[in-house]
């Protein structure tokens, strides 16, 4: 047996090994993309996870005045119970702090964030999940969802989140809906929760005007949620003016009573539907 011929053709082997590997490796390009099978760009053969993007949680809002399903229109003229007209000329809701629960008490945020490098007092990455209620508005989005799943029941707050009380529009990319001046109150350093403007066409007041700053009150609904994976979700959000209002007559039409009205009345206002 000649021992050192078969060394010999086993470094040549092993050098050849070493020269395939060495040029397939320097041909080779690593892939960036999404490793999360919940996400909906997932990518299977990606070496680098990065850029991922989740299904989107969405309400589709119905504005209703009265159990009749009598559609609600802004600048329209309604009548209360107690013969009261009422004519809301614009509204604005803030909604924010958004999340899913299970039945373990587990709460499931969404993953859209918004940085603020360049202010004090405020810890980022920041969630974001503000969403706007509007009678002129059918859909609002809090953000998306990452994880599918299971779930009993959602809440959100009103107002926006109340770290965020250190920051102004400017902080804002112009795009973003708080970077409008008259969606902030720089006397109360905080954005505004609610604001509208109601007339009452058959009582002798101007229209009225109100805004809420520093407003942040919470709902939570139970209703069972079967997010599936990598798929959009929508639940119908539905408004009843009609109950929001109810409590207004012609001898307490104020300011003050309006903002109790709408403050006290909106979780009864609103009604969460799964389909």
């Amino acid at each position: 047996m000649n021992t050192g011929k078969t060394m010999r053709n086993r470094y040549i082997l092993l050098a050849f090994g070493w020269l395939f590997l060495s040029l397939f490796s320097s041909c080779y390009e690593r892939e960036e993309g999404c490793t999360d099978f919940n996400a909906v760009n997932f990518n299977a053969s990606a070496d680098d996870h990065c850029c991922c993007n989740y299904p989107e949680f969405s309400f589709q809002l119905q504005h209703r005045f009265g159990p009749d399903d009598e559609r609600f229109f802004t600048d329209s003229v309604y009548t209360l119970d107690n013969g009261l007209e009422v004519n809301i000329l614009f509204l604005e809701l803030l909604g924010s702090n958004f999340f899913l629960e299970k039945e373990n008490g587990e709460r499931q945020m969404v993953e859209n964030t918004l940085e603020f490098p360049s202010v004090d007092g405020i810890s980022c990455p920041c969630i974001d999940d503000l969403f706007i209620i509007d009678p002129n508005s059918f859909n609002t989005s809090p953000g998306e969802i990452s994880r599918p799943g299971n779930y009993i029941g959602l809440g959100f707050s009103f107002g926006t989140l109340e770290a965020w009380q250190v920051l102004t529009p400017d902080d804002f990319e112009d795009i973003y809906p708080l970077s409008e001046e008259e969606r902030y109150d720089a006397e109360a350093m905080d954005f505004f929760s609610l604001r509208a403007v109601v007339a009452f066409p058959n009582a002798t007041s101007e229209p009225i005007e109100i805004s809420i700053p520093s407003w942040r009150s919470s709902i939570f609904f139970e209703e069972t949620l079967h997010l599936q994976t990598a798929e959009n979700f929508s639940a119908i959000l539905r408004i009843n003016y009609k109950t929001w209002l109810g409590g207004l007559n012609a001898g307490n039409v104020s300011e003050e009573t309006l903002v109790d009205v709408l403050t006290t009345n909106l979780e009864d206002a609103l009604d969460l539907i799964v389909q």
